[in-house]
């Protein structure tokens, strides 16, 4: 589901919820994110975008700029990241 691509950005609660209100209300995924104000209409345009999604890897551009993100370890603590 394209609702993922929204992770590194909003996190994975928002972007579940984003989905669950897009099915629950019949909206657009765009439509639910910014009736939950989970982001700019400027940038989840940036995010989504299905046509870098057909390669094995011509999506990880639209990536670089976002920074590592740490949400939290095997225990639910988010005070250090869990490298494996």
């Amino acid at each position: 589901m394209l609702v993922t691509t929204l992770n590194p950005k909003i996190g994975y609660d928002m972007a579940s919820k984003v989905a669950k209100n897009a099915h629950k209300k019949g909206l657009t995924l765009k439509e639910s994110a910014l009736e939950l104000n989970a982001l700019s209409e400027e940038d989840f345009d940036k995010l989504v975008r299905p046509e870098l999604m057909i390669g094995p890897s011509a999506y990880k551009s639209v990536f670089v700029n976002i920074g590592p993100t740490n949400y939290g370890n095997r225990h639910g603590k988010a005070d250090s990241v869990h490298r494996e």
